[in-house]
């Protein structure tokens, strides 16, 4: 690639210049940099600078002292682990090498009144889900009464397992509300035969 200095900087011009393509487009206007001040940028678009040097990545690895930045989102947190998760200002993040730097994260514990709203919020939850599933049978109780009809001992057992279930968690934030294993079964026999 044929260079052009003027004073101490020297630049990269391409022989011949491609047309971009949609997919390279793309993909330059996602990458995001470091720059030399320590700014998050994107990458400035397939153009020439005034001095019509051609802004590839060399361009910006060589003239601007710019690096790749790689962001990997950082450790997950589930809030149930009580803590948030902060990406950290540029100046802490990590160099891989001379043209790339990783994001890096920090890990904060709730406070003592945020671990008391998210316990209490699960709570709430939980009772949401509860009559949910409360209310997923009450046809039968409703449709036994209409038609004299007995309600099964698994219904029966499976709302009084329901109601009874606030009683029996001990540690509300060890109680996964997704994990169908964790609640009563649902009954197969509505009524007695």
């Amino acid at each position: 690639m044929p260079q052009i200095t003027e004073g101490e900087k020297t630049y990269w011009v391409p022989e011949v210049l491609p047309e971009p393509t949609e997919e390279y487009n793309l993909a330059q206007s996602e990458k995001r940099y470091l720059t030399n001040l320590g700014v998050e940028r994107r990458h400035p678009g397939w153009t020439y600078a005034e001095n019509i040097a051609y802004v590839d990545d060399e361009y910006l690895f060589q003239n601007e002292g710019w690096k790749v930045v790689n962001d990997d989102g950082g450790p997950t947190v589930n809030p149930d682990d009580l803590n948030h998760k902060t990406r950290n200002s540029p100046d802490l993040w990590e160099d891989i090498d001379e043209r790339n730097v990783r994001v890096t994260y920090t890990l904060t514990d709730f406070t003592q009144d945020e671990i008391d709203e998210y316990t209490e919020q699960k709570w709430i939850n939980l009772r949401v889900q509860r009559n949910v599933f409360l209310s997923d049978t009450d046809w039968v109780i409703t449709r036994a009464v209409e038609e004299n009809l007995t309600v099964s001992s698994e219904v029966t057992s499976y709302r009084q397992q329901l109601r009874d279930l606030t009683s029996t968690i001990e540690n509300i934030l060890e109680f996964d509300l997704t994990d169908d294993a964790l609640w009563p079964s649902k009954p197969e026999v509505y009524f007695e035969v």
